[in-house]
């Protein structure tokens, strides 16, 4: 079995109870749960350092929080390298969050020794080609301990018209 497949395996059959919940000022309605671990903290910074190279679109700084063996699904289909989605997605993506507003609505951080699952939800408002737009966007990253630091080993993407 590939590296890809047996993170993605290995990450959905994590115990739910190491999961953190983090939610934006203003979304939370229970209390307030402890904070993310240090490795679930490190793995965060990392998914949020590889979304802010996209944004800023700087495809050097991007690819670093990548595995070479990282597998990406979105719009039904798979990238199955960093290089592969260097080659035909990665300009896309950058290119569509450029002028976004990206608002972050919910997000889970699961831990499961040096693997980081981590779940979230934006709303996405952008405009191309003289459009509106404004999606509700799922993000599941799965992250891996590596001698560099955490990286990202898997991502799925999904988005939908927003609907309030």
């Amino acid at each position: 079995m590939k590296t890809s497949a047996r993170l993605l395996l290995a990450a959905l059959a994590l115990n739910l109870s190491t999961t953190t919940a983090v939610f934006p000022e203003g979304l939370r309605t229970e209390a307030r749960a402890e904070g993310p671990s240090p490795a679930q903290g490190n793995a965060l910074a990392a998914l949020e350092g590889f979304n802010a190279a996209l944004k800023a679109g700087d495809a050097e700084r991007a690819q670093s929080w990548l595995t070479t063996d990282l597998l990406v699904f979105e719009s039904g289909n798979a990238e199955r390298s960093k290089a592969e989605y260097a080659e035909h997605h990665l300009a896309q993506d950058m290119a569509f969050l450029k002028g976004a507003t990206v608002e972050l609505l919910r997000r889970q951080v699961h831990e499961n020794g040096d693997l980081n699952w981590i779940v979230s939800e934006f709303r996405i408002r952008t405009t191309v080609k003289d459009r509106d737009i404004d999606l509700r966007s799922i993000e599941t990253a799965i992250l891996k301990r590596t001698p560099a630091g955490w990286r990202i080993a898997h991502l799925h993407w999904s988005s939908a018209p927003f609907k309030p």
